[in-house]
């Protein structure tokens, strides 16, 4: 069984154990809270799949793109940590990439009005 996580324009395919890594990432750095529950729920019934492209997700974007790189670093196993740091960091990639696309176009004055 594989894990997917898609974002606006992207998408993370992965296999299971892989995608059960970042869940429990997730659920491991999220506050308690409905979010939490949501992920535990899914993680538990093995429905590994995550859309991250909606507005209200920005948490766990914002998790996987500037927690998970320094998280990937701290795993004790170095074949654990050297097996799954490409896919990871590639994963990490289309949170920040994410992130960039959500940012609101910087106002460059011609919009305001005196």
């Amino acid at each position: 069984m594989s894990g997917l996580i898609k974002f606006s324009a992207n998408a993370w395919a992965e296999n299971s154990s892989r995608t059960r890594f970042v869940f429990d990432f997730l659920i491991n750095h999220l506050p308690a809270g409905s979010k939490k529950a949501e992920l535990t729920e899914l993680e538990e019934n093995n429905v590994l799949l995550l859309s991250l492209g909606d507005p209200g997700e920005e948490v766990l974007v914002d998790l996987l793109a500037d927690e998970l790189p320094g998280y990937i670093e701290k795993i004790d196993d170095h074949e654990l940590r050297e097996a799954f740091r490409p896919e990871l960091a590639t994963l990490a990639e289309m949170a920040k990439a994410e992130k960039r696309d959500r940012k609101p176009p910087l106002d460059s004055g011609q919009s305001r009005q005196q």
